[in-house]
């Protein structure tokens, strides 16, 4: 046999060597007579934005690697096991932060599903403290400020949010979707003036935005005003909370943690 056809066979198995450390690691020294690292959802002191040991790139980039192959395969508790982990040694890691919202935002979203909606409640709340870390150590993101607004929401943040979607408009102003989001916030809070004036900023980004054919034109938004009608489109069709693709989808400029939804239907 060819020497060569073992070789993707040995970068695998060299792989899951490195990932089965990184979680044995993880896992054993979570139970050390050490300092524990920060709770996700409290709020971050001096020393959560320092690191306590050097850590090696390539030795961030593998326990990343082994956090989204466990996300990805719906191991949430190894996947967390490693992220605290790596939070512990190396926080002012963004990519980390937002790896552990998106365990936490799941973890929140099965909660829902079996109906226990206080567990539901906070974790959503843990996974937007990881997200506005994350904004924090990387505010050049409109994708994280994007996704922290959605998380924001889902945990009933709507100020919050509101601040995350602006701010993700200005990082990223030819994207329609941060305006369009910032109005369904405006909506809920009933600041209908300025939910006019984001909405208009998304037909002129994108006329053909689906919301726009829903509520009618050539005047669509003072249309619904006019009638009242803003209580019909205040969140996204179909939307039960935010949908998660697998991890190793990367962010693009518009965020990776959602779909594209728009609002509901005003008829």
């Amino acid at each position: 046999m060819d020497r060569r056809d073992l070789s993707p066979t040995r970068g695998r198995l060299k792989r899951q060597a490195r990932w089965l450390t990184v979680l044995l690691v993880s896992v054993g020294q979570a139970h050390c007579d050490r300092p524990s690292p920060p709770t996700a959802g409290q709020p971050a002191s001096a020393a959560a934005v320092e690191p306590v040991a050097a850590v090696s790139a390539e030795a961030i980039a593998t326990s990343l690697d082994a956090a989204e192959h466990y996300f990805n395969g719906g191991d949430l508790a190894k996947a967390r096991a490693i992220l605290t982990r790596l939070i512990e040694k190396a926080p002012r890691q963004p990519r980390a932060r937002e790896l552990f919202g998106q365990v936490l935002a799941r973890e929140a979203i099965e909660a829902n599903q079996r109906g226990d909606a206080a567990i539901g409640e906070s974790s959503f709340r843990q996974a937007y403290e990881q997200y506005r870390l994350a904004t924090v150590l990387d505010g050049s993101s409109a994708g994280l400020h994007q996704s922290a607004g959605e998380i924001a929401s889902a945990a009933g943040l709507a100020d919050l949010a509101l601040d995350h979607f602006r701010a993700a408009g200005r990082l990223d102003p030819d994207a329609a979707k941060h305006p369009l989001y910032e109005a369904q916030i405006l909506i809920q809070r009933r600041r209908f003036d300025e939910a006019l004036k984001a909405l208009e900023r998304v037909l002129e980004l994108d006329p053909e935005e689906p919301f726009a054919f829903a509520c009618g034109r050539p005047s669509p938004w003072s249309g619904v005003i006019a009638r009242g009608r803003f209580d019909r489109c205040s969140r996204p069709a179909g939307s039960t909370g935010p949908t998660w693709p697998s991890a190793s989808s990367r962010r693009g400029s518009t965020g990776a943690a959602t779909s594209r939804a728009g609002p509901s239907s005003c008829s």
